[in-house]
């Protein structure tokens, strides 16, 4: 009888081991959750330079659809983008994020800017009103690696549709250089290139 008793409690006492070391584990993953750094989240900060994009005496703008701003797939992501001048492989600053995806950051920041000039519709609610589709080609710090110095890059491209007319394309080019290095430095040339290009998307829209 004791000889079974004693058989029986072997996987009682194997359960327990196992679970202590369960518990163990589950304390230490708990306790890195806690102690693991933070990234810094970024975002695009106020506005820069004229922000009105258009004169005080300018007809406003009619109506248009701005519709959701696409990008590249590397933009759909929180990352802050660099890489080397030359190089094709995208990095990540580690330690750093966007609040948002930069295309979700340049959508927003689109439709304020576009305001500015007339009415911004999400969607269409005649069935027959313009439409402005922008695609955020690139948003990424270029580094020279002769010199360390580096550049902001950002690149929009769009097609205007309106009836009774053939469509239109633009694709506007914005460089700005970095004052400084890493991600805050980047992120606020980045900041400035895309005001200018968003301010050439307005002035294209009023031609």
């Amino acid at each position: 009888m004791k000889q079974v008793m004693k058989q029986g409690a072997q996987p009682l006492r194997l359960m327990a081991r196992l679970s202590a070391v369960f518990a163990v584990l589950v304390l230490a993953a708990c306790s890195m959750g806690r102690t693991g750094v933070m990234p810094v989240m970024l975002d695009l900060g106020a506005a820069q330079g004229d922000t009105s994009f258009a004169s005080a005496s300018a007809p406003a703008r009619p109506a248009l659809v701005l519709e959701t701003v696409q990008a590249a797939p590397l933009l759909t992501d929180t990352l802050v983008i660099w890489r080397e001048a030359g190089s094709s492989e995208p990095h990540g600053y580690q330690g750093y994020r966007w609040v948002a995806t930069p295309a979700s950051l340049v959508d927003q920041r689109l439709r304020e800017r576009l305001s500015a000039g007339g009415p911004v519709l999400a969607q269409d609610l005649t069935g027959a009103m313009p439409h402005l589709q922008v695609r955020l080609e690139r948003f990424e710090q270029i580094y020279a690696p002769e010199t360390g110095a580096s550049q902001a890059h950002v690149t929009l491209s769009g097609l205007w549709f309106e009836a009774g007319q053939a469509p239109r394309q633009f694709r506007f080019d914005q460089v700005q250089d970095v004052s400084g290095t890493g991600a805050v430095a980047g992120v606020r040339a980045l900041a400035l290139a895309l005001d200018r290009a968003m301010q050439q998307v307005d002035g294209w829209l009023q031609d």
